[in-house]
């Protein structure tokens, strides 16, 4: 979250190349790091400093690839930094299952932090030495026609708080912030963080290998977005998007309540199905578009401040979610909790049909 925060600021004083290079250098070295540490306060200050790399990243490289794509591939190539994304959750829940079976619990862990970890961040280093080039300056503040939309003066330089003035650019902010939460709220790490309590307590065995089976999908579904981002809409995929999770939601809630569902082989395949309809359907929208739509929403004089807010916003809900989801579903019920994260899924739809606009793509391209 303090990653993404700071990665506008830092791309407007260093460029995106540096800034790229910073994130990975700090991912690889809390990484190897943080495997070796042997105080509990040493291993969380690493684990911080990794967590800061990985928020740079997260604003970098989207921004980085909507500056410098062609308009017609931005959406594809957009969209590819969530396959990469998907596919790293897909190898970690592999690598963790596989360390598990180390008999030796100090060395396990290591193992897994180390090379997962590790690896990528220095594979990430190395295309950003090599191959990564920096925009130019005016590439990437070239503003859009003052016919259409507001604009800062020629000599105002760009600003957090132009986020929120001129009173016209607040719609574009506040759209970020609904897109941070139609991500995040909507209950998507609660299945990745809690998937196999959630399995579990939907009476399905050997939850952890089923996990593994949700990161699968949930790679394989990313696919759909490269197929169809430059065949549909980037309205109709995120609305469809998250239409189809809201319904898979309530679908969750329904086979989750024993009031309703009481056999239990029933109710293992309802919740399975629901979430495996919920994890195409957010892969196929928000889950890959977030990224494309927060570098086009905001005027391109602003976009990476905009990028960072957004940025910092889905990380704080990201925690929110993580941090409250095991007292909720203590508190309510597994069903109930489902069906608020559906209810949340509906509002975003509703908020989502009425703002994004069909022609605002070939706009802000």
């Amino acid at each position: 979250m303090f990653g993404s925060l700071f990665g506008g600021f830092l791309s407007q004083l260093m460029g995106m190349r540096l800034t790229a290079f910073l994130a990975a250098s700090l991912c690889l070295f809390g990484a190897i790091t943080s495997a070796f540490s042997v105080q509990l306060w040493v291993f969380m200050a690493l684990r911080v400093i990794l967590g800061i790399g990985v928020g740079l990243i997260g604003v970098i490289c989207p921004l980085y690839v909507s500056t410098v794509a062609p308009d017609n591939l931005k959406g594809r190539f957009g969209v590819l930094f969530q396959l990469t994304l998907t596919f790293g959750i897909l190898v970690s829940n592999v690598a963790g299952f596989a360390f598990d079976k180390v008999n030796n619990p100090f060395l396990s862990w290591r193992l897994m932090l180390a090379t997962g970890g590790g690896l990528s961040a220095f594979l990430l280093q190395c295309v950003v030495f090599f191959k990564m080039i920096e925009p130019p300056k005016h590439y990437q503040f070239d503003s859009v026609s003052s016919e259409t939309r507001p604009l800062s003066s020629d000599n105002q330089k760009p600003s957090f708080f132009m986020l929120f003035y001129p009173f016209a650019r607040l719609k574009d902010t506040f759209t970020g912030f609904m897109l941070a939460v139609t991500l995040q709220l909507t209950g998507i790490n609660a299945i990745m963080y809690f998937g196999p309590k959630i399995l579990k307590s939907a009476g399905l065995d050997n939850a952890v290998a089923l996990n593994i089976g949700i990161g699968g999908w949930n790679f394989i579904t990313t696919f759909l977005a490269v197929l169809l981002v430059n065949r549909l809409s980037r309205r109709t995929l995120v609305v469809g998007g998250t239409l189809v999770m809201s319904l898979a939601l309530v679908l969750c809630g329904i086979f989750m309540d024993s009031h309703i569902i009481t056999n239990p082989t029933y109710k293992g395949i309802g919740v399975g199905i629901g979430l495996l309809l919920f994890l195409a359907g957010f892969e196929a929208g928000i889950g890959c578009l977030f990224w494309v739509l927060v570098n086009e929403i905001f005027e391109k004089d602003v976009k990476e401040y905009g990028a960072s807010m957004t940025n910092v916003l889905q990380w704080g809900f990201n925690l929110l979610l993580s941090t409250f989801y095991p007292s909720l579903t203590s508190l309510v019920g597994d069903n109930v909790t489902f069906y608020v994260f559906g209810g949340i899924g509906v509002v975003c739809t509703i908020y989502l049909v009425i703002v994004l606009k069909e022609e605002e793509n070939d706009h802000y391209d």
